[in-house]
């Protein structure tokens, strides 16, 4: 994937057509919004010549302007700005206009309310190219979590209402998210280690991604949690599907969704310890990983 925008600044395109040619089979800028209503227009058209895919992480910037947490009950309560909804499903909405008017192929990253599900699923109920995806961990917390101000679960976007969970876990049944992503985000500790208003927002989670593919098949069938994470990124992106057979090159994950451990700082591999589960019991574990002619086991 490359930027969308120089330095992701939102104010001028890169060259994608070159970046297109060098390899880019996708855009983004990242964990910032596209807000740019012009330049999102352009770059729709641009990647069409290479039937590229634009993703975006869908937030009107001055609705969510200074928020920290998901407006509702606990931000009131906490005395924290929140972020409301709408701040992300106007972004949506407005974009899938843009989509319907220019064409080409989208994906909203990181979905979190409802109502941004539903208009997402009207749209590809019209025959547009849209798809998205949510991070794991999303259906799996609520904003309540936040009532000791622990920095941990301070996320873009941030964790909603049990409503939205369960949305998302039927979207996720009914194929509207087409891919799980783990949110992976670190951070360093002293970027965590502030007050909640000043401190930065994100999780690690490839250790943990596992556990709560584990819990949410409790809900969604494991097989097709499974097509999320592991082929239909692929197809979006263009990638090659890897095979299991003789004389193909290893490239694969053994996951065991019964295994029992636990999330310490000595078997944490990441340099972040941004993490909500370190020193808890989980269950579900990836135990081995084969890629590249280097494997890795942990059983």
């Amino acid at each position: 994937m490359a930027a969308v925008t120089k330095g992701c600044k939102g104010e001028e395109l890169t060259e994608m057509i070159d970046l297109h040619e060098a390899g880019a089979m996708a855009f983004t800028d990242g964990l910032k919004s596209i807000w740019h209503t012009d330049l999102f227009l352009k770059s729709l058209q641009y990647i069409q010549k290479f039937d590229g895919l634009l993703i975006d992480h869908a937030e009107d910037h001055w609705l969510s302007l200074f928020g920290q947490m998901h407006e509702g009950i606990s931000s009131t309560s906490l005395g924290l700005k929140g972020i409301p909804r709408i701040a992300e499903e106007i972004a949506i909405r407005k974009n899938i206009e843009l989509l319907e008017y220019a064409g080409g192929r989208l994906h909203f990253a990181r979905v979190s309310t409802a109502r941004s599900l539903k208009i997402i699923k009207a749209a590809k109920k019209k025959g547009l190219i849209v798809t998205c995806d949510v991070a794991s961990y999303q259906p799996l917390l609520e904003d309540s979590l936040l009532s000791d101000f622990d920095t941990n679960y301070k996320l873009s976007p941030p964790l909603r209402e049990k409503s939205d969970n369960e949305a998302i876990i039927k979207a996720l049944k009914e194929g509207t998210i087409d891919v799980i992503s783990s949110g992976h985000l670190p951070q360093d500790e002293e970027s965590k280690s502030l007050e909640f208003d000043q401190a930065d927002v994100g999780i690690i989670n490839l250790q943990t991604f596992a556990s709560q593919l584990a819990i949410l098949s409790k809900s969604v069938d494991m097989e097709m949690l499974i097509e999320k994470v592991t082929a239909a990124p692929r197809r979006l992106l263009k990638i090659e599907q890897p095979k299991i057979e003789a004389d193909e090159k290893a490239n694969l994950t053994l996951f065991d969704p019964q295994a029992n451990w636990i999330f310490t700082p000595k078997n944490n591999f990441s340099k972040s310890k941004n993490s909500p589960w370190l020193d808890k019991e989980l269950t579900g574990k990836a135990v081995a990983v084969f890629n590249n002619n280097k494997h890795w086991i942990d059983v």
